[in-house]
């Protein structure tokens, strides 16, 4: 399956950006990567991150949620992570990315804690 994204601005300085499909090399994320840069100019730096709809990611999925922190941190903002099926929380965890990343199991969970650590 292919990858694809959207990104959608929840609140004032808050994305919610949809990962579906596999993510399976950088260059399938380059473009998302470039959007967000974008609005990073425009003062949006946190991210609740949905990967409801994301089947399937390797090291290269792995490598774009730790920039999309990164990006987030850099300008003073928190990524968070929501809707993780059990075969990519595995990942997280095996590759203990979950003490890097808060995961939630919905959107409002998300949603309030980054409302919370960025008070």
């Amino acid at each position: 399956m292919n990858f694809s994204y959207h990104i959608q601005p929840i609140e004032d300085s808050v994305l919610r950006i949809d990962l579906k499909g596999d993510i399976l090399e950088k260059s399938q994320t380059q473009d998302m990567m470039i959007a967000v840069d974008q609005l990073l100019l425009d003062g949006r730096n946190n991210y609740l991150i949905n990967l409801n709809e994301l089947n399937y990611m390797n090291s290269s999925g792995l490598n774009s949620l730790v920039a999309l922190l990164t990006k987030a941190r850099s300008n003073s903002g928190e990524a968070v992570v929501f809707g993780v099926n059990e075969r990519i929380e595995k990942l997280i965890i095996l590759t203990k990315l979950n003490t890097v990343f808060s995961l939630y199991k919905t959107e409002a969970e998300a949603l309030q804690a980054i409302k919370e650590q960025t008070a």
